[in-house]
């Protein structure tokens, strides 16, 4: 249905120079929009990164401004023309976001103390920035298996393990059940700079988080940060380990060593 919608306002008509130039002045209009919402969301007490992200997300005009558009056409509100220099002004604008999205991270890291300045001394609390505290091994995801990695680590170095979770209603869960666990977002470059400065992480860094490329971004931020321990990760697959491998973070394939264990299990069967 979304696809015939756009292929019925490409059947509108076609785009003559007036429509094409208006759509431009639009476009142009797009870096004041990304401020705006820059300086909106950094009003509200959140931080530059996440300011910044979150404007370049929205920079691009909306398809639903479109869909809006077409409804006024429709009921008569609006001439045919202006439907179609929105539609090109949004087409555009995806197009020229795009590269921006891609870079993000590379734009907020150059540029990192002029966002700065325009960050509120008091930060929301649910985007400050985590102190890690006297932890000195860290567990990224707080899953099934960073969950039985937590047990194991926390009966070897007891009050030195915090697991680290996005989702806040399973870092409640697991605190009730008696787990050192806080949230935080193991892919941002602000937390992993903080955890670099609050020592005493020192030991071990365990990427546990399910999907692969979030454990590879870490990784990566971990490099980046500068900060000297060991890190291992959690893999599905062998390319999977590979990639892991190139960064030198030591993997621990699941299939792999669930089909191990399940045939040492099968042996011990077989011998009873």
């Amino acid at each position: 249905m979304l696809v015939g919608f756009f292929l019925s306002v490409g059947m509108q008509g076609l785009p003559n120079l007036p429509i094409i130039l208006t759509a431009l002045v639009l476009v142009a209009l797009l870096p004041f929009k990304t401020w705006l919402y820059f300086a909106i969301t950094t009003r509200f007490g959140l931080r530059a990164r996440t300011s910044l992200f979150s404007s370049i997300t929205l920079a691009n005009y909306s398809e639903f401004g479109l869909i809006v558009a077409a409804l006024g056409v429709s009921e008569g509100f609006l001439p045919v023309d202006w439907l179609l220099v929105i539609a090109i002004a949004v087409s555009i604008s995806f197009a020229a976001a795009s590269p921006f999205s891609a870079h993000a991270e590379i734009t907020y890291q150059k540029y990192k103390n002029f966002w700065h300045q325009y960050q509120t001394k008091t930060l929301h609390p649910k985007d400050q920035i985590l102190d890690t505290g006297d932890a000195t091994i860290l567990i990224i995801g707080m899953g099934r298996v960073g969950a039985g990695a937590y047990r194991v680590l926390e009966e070897a170095r007891a009050n030195r393990v915090l697991g680290i979770e996005l989702n806040a209603d399973r870092a409640n869960e697991l605190a009730a059940a008696g787990f050192n666990v806080a949230v935080a977002d193991a892919t941002d470059t602000d937390f992993w700079n903080m955890v670099h400065l609050s020592e005493p992480v020192e030991e071990m860094i365990v990427l546990a988080m399910p999907n692969h490329h979030s454990n590879l971004y870490a990784a990566e931020r971990i490099q980046a940060s500068g900060l000297d321990c060991k890190v291992v990760a959690i893999a599905k697959h062998e390319s999977e380990v590979q990639e892991l491998s190139k960064l030198g973070i030591a993997s621990f394939n699941l299939y792999q060593e669930a089909g191990e264990g399940l045939g040492r299990e099968a042996l011990d069967a077989m011998s009873k």
